[in-house]
């Protein structure tokens, strides 16, 4: 198949899947905070749930899903007794590993509780994130077969009944006055759909009699040191929740918390384009153009991201105005760092997906490593200078530091070509973030975007045009 279609397809369909998935929070969220009285503190308590399960769930996973999707097509597509190897020895070591960790949670339940939520009398919630921790990462596992298959109908299928039934049944909780309950009560009863629905479709692939010890240490090899860099980026995207809970408070945090999910309309694209290029990286990894066509894909992601990320600054507040209350207005700025932030990570994500396949994950360990001290420190120095936008900004400015040390390393290897127009790109970023924490007049700054926004279209002008000629052909 044609690489380029094969991209396009996967994203399409990975994008349908995506979109149906995130257009239930997207809908659903806003009535939420309605209806909820004092919504800020409950949607800041479901927040820091969800950052519990995370955590957890990163310790128990241990890299499996990744380690999987790379032995998994280290066979011949008609090595059906090694695939089959490979994939229930790691349910296997999933399981055993998460429900180590949901037996640490539900021991050490005060003690999370008081770390997270602030006390001890919501020590009850730790035991909803124990058991959804091992719920959530069985049906990561068992639906890694139709990923890697490439079976996106099923995917979307169940991508679109599972957050349905997530936000169903929230629905129904809040209305009956549950509202601390509803969210984390209704994501745990989806994700025992989730583990149903994909344990039936992708039955075949997994059973007890089929672990073999023997495939152990080949999945541990490259999941472990996955491991550290999926911790590092819980720490990048709950660190911050848990700073603005100590130092601004419960609300604070729960205005942080809505911002943010309102800015995971980025991951409708994110997401989609990420699921479609596991396959597609994979599929082509011994094709000998593929670093001229990774660098290009790479260019165009970031070039998009900032030009959108210029649109949401300057309507921010309108949006958040329009969408919540006029509570949140005012946190439109913090919903523009948050919107982009996905989108920088993903660029990450594709630089760190080369390494796995040179089986080099220890490099993305290390930078990852080291972005996260940078993270904890621009944290704690600008959400008390800036408040809630100060973490925003922090994950943006430390998502891009790893993206320029991973692009540096894959530089220097010959993996990936740099344009001297993504050095125009961050510069005006650059003075953009500088303008905004100068606190320039709001003229200024809208003068600058739209010189930005012509900038970006002047640069990327053959390339708009030419695949504008060719979708007119098609």
């Amino acid at each position: 198949m044609n690489k380029r279609k094969l991209l396009i397809e996967n994203f399409i369909i990975y994008g349908l899947g995506t979109v149906l998935c995130n257009l239930i929070p997207f809908i659903m969220i806003p009535i939420l905070v309605r209806i909820m009285p004092d919504s800020a503190y409950y949607m800041g308590i479901n927040d820091l749930v969800n950052s519990v399960i995370s955590l957890a769930a990163v310790v128990g996973l241990i890299g499996m899903y990744d380690a999987l999707f790379r032995l998994f097509f280290d066979y011949k597509e008609n090595d059906l007794v090694h695939k089959k190897e490979i994939c229930s020895t790691a349910l296997v070591l999933t399981v055993f590993f998460s429900s180590v960790c949901m037996l640490i949670l539900i021991i050490l339940r005060k003690q999370f509780s008081n770390l997270f939520f602030g006390t001890e009398s919501l020590s009850y919630l730790i035991y909803i994130c124990a058991v959804s921790v091992l719920v959530l990462n069985v049906k990561n596992i068992v639906m890694t077969p139709t990923r890697m298959l490439n079976q996106r109908i099923i995917y979307v299928i169940g991508n679109t009944l599972l957050p349905i039934a997530s936000y169903g049944i929230a629905f129904l909780m809040v209305l009956s006055g549950s509202y601390i309950l509803a969210l984390p009560i209704g994501a745990l009863l989806s994700s025992v759909l989730g583990v149903t629905y994909f344990g039936i479709a992708n039955r075949k692939w997994f059973s007890i009699k089929q672990f073999n010890y023997k495939k152990v240490v080949p999945l541990l090899r490259i999941g472990v040191p996955l491991f550290p860099t999926f911790l590092v980026f819980w720490i990048y995207s709950s660190c911050d929740k848990v700073m603005i809970l100590q130092m601004k408070g419960a609300n604070a945090n729960g205005m942080y918390a809505v911002a943010n999910k309102l800015a995971a309309i980025s991951q409708l694209v994110t997401t989609a384009f990420t699921s479609g290029w596991s396959y597609y990286n994979f599929a082509t990894m011994k094709d000998e153009d593929r670093v001229k066509d990774f660098s290009k894909i790479i260019e165009f992601l970031f070039a998009i991201g900032i030009f959108i990320f210029g649109l949401c600054r300057i309507f921010g507040n309108e949006i958040m105005r329009i969408l919540f209350t006029e509570q949140y207005e005012n946190t439109g700025n913090t919903f523009a760092y948050l919107f982009l932030a996905p989108i920088v990570f993903m660029v990450y994500q594709l630089l760190g997906s080369q390494f796995l396949l040179i089986k080099k994950t220890i490099y993305g360990t290390f930078i990852a490593c080291v972005g996260v001290v940078l993270n904890i420190i621009l944290n704690y120095i600008w959400i008390k200078k800036y408040d809630i936008v100060g973490a925003g900004v922090a994950t943006v400015v430390s998502y891009l530091f790893i993206v320029l040390l991973a692009g540096t390393i894959l530089y220097k290897k010959k993996m990936i070509y740099i344009n001297k127009r993504e050095y125009v790109l961050v510069i005006f970023l650059g003075i953009f973030v500088g303008l905004e924490f100068a606190n320039s007049n709001i003229v200024l700054r809208i003068v600058f975007w739209l010189l930005m926004e012509l900038i970006i279209l002047i640069l990327y002008k053959n390339d708009i045009k030419s695949e504008l000629l060719r979708l007119i052909k098609r």
